[in-house]
């Protein structure tokens, strides 16, 4: 293991991965965990903030990105100028 002596300072992130593992418990609070140890590994807490606050989708991804079978009779202001365009029902 390299260490300041050998002329490698030692990082945020190594001192986070010398951390001792917690036990992989039913309900544990990530965020709460981050909340209390934040203040030891900043850098850290700001990059699992950026990506604990992406939010969970359970929509399937083929469903999500299908366009398939999905269209929509378009009026316009006379019958030359109707057209069906394909859409996704579930993009806003």
């Amino acid at each position: 293991m390299l260490s300041e002596d050998d002329g490698f300072k030692k990082t945020e992130l190594d001192d986070y991965l010398a951390e001792k593992l917690l036990p992989n418990e039913e309900g544990f609070d990530i965020l709460m965990w981050w909340k209390c140890n934040g203040s030891k590994f900043p850098i850290l807490q700001k990059i699992a903030r950026d990506v604990l606050a992406i939010p969970i989708s359970t929509v399937a991804s083929k469903s999500t990105f299908s366009m398939s079978g999905n269209k929509k009779e378009i009026q316009g202001k006379n019958q030359d100028e109707s057209k069906t365009v394909a859409y996704d029902d579930d993009v806003e």
